[in-house]
């Protein structure tokens, strides 16, 4: 009786492990990389999955935040609002990274330089009129909410949708 209920066991382990994040090595490599620094470089990973469509919306999240991190740390935060808009495009049915974008919003560096009519975040060498996006950020970051509101309550369960 053992004997069959561990071959059941291991007949089931191929199918249960096709449910796994198929993210999770480059998402580990990309952490990794960041955590010792090599900002570039984990960018450039992160970057390969973090528009997918069936991105895990719970990991998902952090390697937005961690992306616009290496951007930031790279000096090249002008970057961020790009990266930001790309993801809410992939993940435009999706209420939590939609959430995840907005929250990102709320929490960027608010202040920049407007050069040649193009506000960009951040310190600015070479000229330009300094400017700030707090407004503009806030009013993105609603609209982000309010394109994912209708989404929560297509979701089956009650999860974490409060």
């Amino acid at each position: 009786m053992h004997f069959q209920s561990l071959f059941l066991l291991l007949a089931l382990l191929p199918g249960m492990s096709s449910h796994a994040d198929p993210y999770q090595p480059a998402r580990e490599k990309a952490r990794k990389l960041a955590s010792e620094g090599n900002y570039k470089e984990a960018f450039e990973v992160f970057s390969t999955f973090l528009e997918k469509t069936d991105l895990d919306p719970a990991p998902g999240a952090d390697d937005l935040r961690m992306t616009l991190q290496c951007l930031q740390n790279l000096n090249r935060g002008h970057e961020s609002d790009l990266w930001r808009e790309k993801v809410a495009t992939a993940h435009v049915g999706n209420w939590r990274m939609l959430q995840a974008v907005a929250e990102t919003y709320q929490q960027a560096q608010h202040y920049g330089f407007v050069v040649s009519g193009q506000f960009e975040r951040g310190n600015h060498r070479g000229g330009g009129k300094q400017g700030n996006s707090m407004e503009r950020d806030r009013v993105r970051s609603m609209q982000l909410m309010a394109q994912a509101l209708p989404l929560v309550g297509q979701e089956p369960g009650k999860g974490d949708r409060a």
